[in-house]
């Protein structure tokens, strides 16, 4: 009985072999990401499926995928369960999920990664800042800092961009378990809440841009907020009202705090950490400085920031940002408040469920990921707070950010913004039904199989819906070679200063010459909703207008975005004006490969 009892593959081998067991989790786990990998670069870029890479990807992805999201269930809920190792397998995990599009293509993914691009060569060559050109100057921290890093460490920018999302979920998930740590001392929910917010992210915002920089410098901030800055009230405030009335319950409860961190000079380091911190988000992004300040201000009322005074300083650099770094660009552009509350639900709900009946899917599928860990959160909570365990803090933190989407519609995002910076707090509420009963000693087997299998249905749906969402945009996001050397040729062609006009979005320019050109979509010019008749009409009265004429660039993936957004529209504006263009005798085709076509537009010497 002993000899079998300490056999391979038994308990009692697992039991006097304990160090081999991390070590098989983790050789398992490179071998899942290895097969995921493999799989993930036998695609090859267009994407022929308006469900994006979900479904093009071949079954060996999906066994990386979820296999890894279910090793991580059993490491972590398992009879032997080993925390540490959880580790390197969040990584293996942020590696397949994340950068499954740097092995279907090598190109960076999305135009604003493009874009990015140009704006920091821009700013480093010209060793200036021009407000005029659009709101990205109005916010160079991280761009000149991009800038400067490529030019002095001689970083390829194009390679950092295509490695981005991988190189921020890591920096994203080790803040994120820092904030957890803050919170819970059980390993377990620790990593948990990593697990779920890596895998609820659909968000996408991870790409190499100043948002994903700044979230993870807030996410760095709110970790010290809940710790060295944090307080606790001795008093509970209910009782205090009840006892002394509104007003002296109130102050004796807010007199009552106390720091959570004794040492003052932890207290005043972290301080001076989160206003540095401050100082580096406000001029590098619109947003991020904004919601910091929600979440001070939400911990202060509550009475669980030491440092109440902490909002002045941070309000004190919004404020002079606004009207010295950014005014030269706010004076003709006042986006701060923009829109009422319902043209803010039109452009983050009703706009976004309209194209074809793949997209609505992927929409649905991004809904239902929302929901489902929105509702775990909910569900989470409350058996914290019965068992005496909740931490308020994470409530209003996960609250906070909702309240800026009524304000500003923050071009249709401002919904999927709030949703990111909410996601951290809400997973470690979610994860928390992952757990045991918190008020309970012991577990029986039903109760730990019952634990289990949400784990493990969890661990297979947030997996599928992840792809589903973060991806479903891939028939026009990833770009082709074709693609990527039309948009180089575009810049061969153009005339100096000529107007350059391309389909709707996503478009793969702007990388180079980021101000020798004004650029333009084509539903910046027109509304397509109109007869494309008149969209002729404003292109050519533009033309007249420009200094170096007019250049038009037809591309694949703004054909396919156009036909999944507007499916409605008929008939299709983009082949209409190519066939016009092509007949046009002012029209010259300059350019043109299997995915582009660049017309030159010359009009005649009077409008």
């Amino acid at each position: 009985m002993t000899d079998l009892m300490n056999r391979p593959g038994s308990a009692g081998w697992l039991r006097s072999h304990p160090a081999r067991v991390p070590a098989a989790a983790v050789v398992l786990g490179l071998a899942l990401t290895v097969l995921a990998l493999t799989g993930a670069s036998s695609v090859d870029p267009p994407v022929d499926s308006d469900l994006g890479l979900a479904a093009v990807l071949p079954v060996t992805y999906w066994i990386g995928l979820l296999g890894l999201s279910l090793l991580l269930v059993v490491v972590l809920l398992g009879p032997r369960r080993r925390p540490r190792v959880a580790g390197p397998l969040l990584a293996l995990l942020v590696l397949v999920a994340y950068g499954a599009p740097a092995f279907v293509s090598t190109h960076p993914r999305g135009e604003p990664a493009w874009r990015h691009l140009g704006i920091a060569r821009t700013l480093v060559d010209q060793g200036r800042v021009d407000p005029d050109v659009d709101a990205y100057f109005g916010w160079p921290g991280f761009f000149a800092a991009l800038g400067t890093l490529a030019r002095e460490a001689g970083v390829s920018m194009e390679h950092l961009a295509l490695v981005a999302p991988v190189l921020n979920g890591l920096l994203w998930a080790l803040a994120i378990l820092v904030i957890a740590r803050r919170v819970t001392d059980d390993p377990r929910h620790q990593w948990l809440t990593v697990w779920v917010f890596v895998l609820a992210n659909w968000i996408d915002q991870d790409y190499l841009s100043p948002q994903a920089f700044v979230y993870f410098l807030f996410l760095v901030a709110v970790g010290l907020l809940l710790g060295p800055l944090a307080a606790r009230p001795r008093l509970a405030l209910r009782a205090a009202v009840a006892e002394r009335g509104l007003p002296g319950g109130v102050l004796a409860w807010w007199v009552s705090r106390e720091p959570v961190e004794p040492r003052a000079g932890r207290r005043v380091a972290a301080l001076v950490a989160v206003v540095v911190l401050g100082c580096v988000i406000t001029p590098s992004h619109q947003l991020t400085p904004f919601l910091l300040l929600l979440a001070v201000c939400a911990l202060t009322v509550t009475g669980r920031l030491w440092t109440p005074g902490l909002v002045v300083p941070l309000t004190a650099l919004v404020a002079l940002w606004l009207l010295l770094g950014a005014s030269g660009y706010l004076v003709n552009h006042p986006v701060l408040l923009q829109g009422s509350a319902e043209a803010s639900a039109g452009a983050n709900l009703a706009d976004r469920l309209v194209g074809s009946s793949g997209h609505l899917a992927v929409v649905l599928a991004r809904v239902a990921l929302t929901g489902l860990v929105l509702g775990l959160a909910g569900l989470g909570a409350l058996r914290l707070r019965r068992a005496g365990r909740l931490d308020p803090r994470l409530v209003v933190l996960a609250g906070a950010p909702f309240l800026a989407v009524p304000v500003q519609s923050y071009g249709g995002e401002m919904l999927m913004r709030a949703t990111l910076f909410a996601l951290p707090f809400v997973s470690y509420l979610a994860a928390a039904m992952l757990l045991p009963r918190p008020d309970a000693r012991a577990i029986g087997p039903a109760g730990r199989r019952g634990v289990w299998a949400l784990a493990g249905v969890l661990a297979v749906l947030l997996a599928g819906l992840l792809v589903v969402g973060r991806y479903g945009n891939a028939r026009f996001d990833v770009f082709t070679e074709d693609e990527i050397a039309g948009t180089q040729a575009l810049y061969d062609v153009a005339p100096p200063h000529a107007d350059l006009v391309a389909g709707p979005h996503p478009v793969p320019w702007r990388f180079e010459a980021y101000t020798d050109h004004r650029y333009l979509t084509l539903t910046e010019v027109c509304d397509l909703q109109l007869p494309i008749t008149d969209c002729i009409g404003a292109l050519t009265a533009r033309a007249y207008r420009s200094e170096g004429g007019l250049v038009v660039m037809i591309t694949r993936a703004s054909i396919e975005s156009l036909r999944i957004h507007r499916a409605s529209l008929t008939p299709d504006p983009l082949g209409y004006l190519d066939t016009w263009l092509a007949a046009d005798a002012h029209a010259r085709l300059a350019y043109a490969n299997p995915d582009v076509r660049i017309y030159v537009y010359t009009p005649g010497s009077t409008p």
